[in-house]
């Protein structure tokens, strides 16, 4: 059996050791990634991060410095994009303004000569999946953002090809259009079961459309991992720190061990120590400093006598669903995501309960996660 038949079942995608420079400039180190056939893999990071450059090299318009691409089990790394059976939606859109929407999508169909009656299948096939029928006579200029978006969308999907790249197609639409094409896009690659790669910077739409998540930063491919394993066991403070809204909070401690179990003690005005069986796992020395991660959504409000800790409040925000309280932690603060009505204000203290299971530690150098 060749490698290219072993290859072909267990990736639809598969990154190996993969390199980019520009000049000295390091864009892209050591990066290795898998993606199963009908998966929806979301390259998601800071501006600058790597992840439009990853894109990049795999539809074959960056060249690689080092390492392999294989794509449906064949190796593309050194061939040209219109090889690499790919299609890519971009965040301009590209649509030909004289062209009519059917023409536009079917203009890489006519360029590569595939019959008329052919051609006309496809295009409606595409536009009654993309619920964009009645638009297939307009002009690009008399359609809104999200049409237009489709109408991108169907030049790609006529194609038919191994994987649809996507470069941050939403970026341009306002808020409200964006959530309505995240929720799309999804129902889209379920529909089609196709093999997608979504480039974005917002986690939340990572979080919402990936089934699998490369969160990079700096070049450097910080975890992969299902939405779960990111948000839940995330690898390092900056994937702790960049998943979530509002982010991790993140706190200095020292671990420690006594008669009542493993502890952190945290500074909240004066020493103040947090029990959780769940630090065991971090296998430290007593007097080892940490960093203590707590999601917002880990505080509850209680009573005095069921509190974790009373802490003083810095501000206090009402998104409307959401109480975001601001608390006071000695030198450092964190945010609490907690209910409405909220009955304190700023300057109150408030008294509040951490779930043990909910808390993390991490290594205070190397900041990697060290709690299972």
């Amino acid at each position: 059996m060749t490698a290219q038949a072993i290859q072909q079942p267990s990736a639809i995608l598969r990154i190996d050791h993969l390199k980019k420079t520009f000049g000295t400039t390091k864009v892209l180190e050591d990066i290795n990634i898998d993606m199963p056939p009908g998966g929806f893999l979301v390259l998601v990071g800071p501006s600058g991060c790597g992840k439009s450059t990853l894109l990049n090299c795999i539809a074959g318009l960056e060249e690689t410095s080092a390492g392999h691409i294989h794509i449906d089990g064949r190796e593309v790394t050194e061939l040209p994009p219109r090889e690499r059976d790919i299609a890519m939606v971009f965040q301009s859109y590209a649509l030909y303004p004289t062209m009519t929407v059917r023409e536009n999508i079917a203009f890489g169909m006519k360029v590569r000569r595939i019959a008329k009656d052919v051609q006309t299948e496809k295009v409606d096939k595409v536009a009654k999946l993309l619920k964009i029928e009645q638009l297939l006579h307009r002009k690009p200029s008399q359609l809104s953002g999200g049409q237009r978006q489709r109408v991108a969308m169907g030049r790609a999907l006529v194609r038919d090809p191994a994987l649809f790249l996507f470069d941050e197609p939403l970026s341009n639409l306002d808020a409200k259009l964006r959530v309505e094409m995240r929720a799309e896009i999804k129902q889209l690659h379920e529909k089609t079961g196709a093999s997608f790669v979504y480039v974005t910077h917002d986690q939340v739409e990572a979080m919402t459309m990936g089934s699998q998540i490369a969160v990079l930063n700096n070049g450097y491919l910080q975890q992969l991992g299902t939405p779960d394993e990111i948000y839940n066991k995330p690898a390092n403070i900056f994937v702790a720190s960049f998943m979530g809204s509002p982010p991790m909070n993140i706190l200095s401690a020292t671990y420690g061990k006594d008669e009542q179990g493993c502890y952190v003690e945290v500074n909240t005005g004066a020493p103040h120590k947090l029990y959780s069986a769940h630090f065991a796992s971090a296998n430290l020395l007593p007097n080892t400093p940490v960093k203590l991660g707590i999601r917002p959504e880990a505080f509850e409000e209680v009573e005095a006598a069921q509190a974790t800790l009373s802490l003083n409040l810095k501000l206090v925000e009402i998104t409307g669903a959401d109480t975001y309280a601001v608390l006071d932690f000695g030198d450092e603060k964190a945010t609490a995501r907690l209910g409405v009505p909220f009955a304190h204000s700023a300057g109150d203290t408030i008294h509040l309960h951490i779930d043990p299971k909910q808390m993390m530690l991490f290594d205070a150098e190397s900041e990697q996660r060290l709690t299972s």
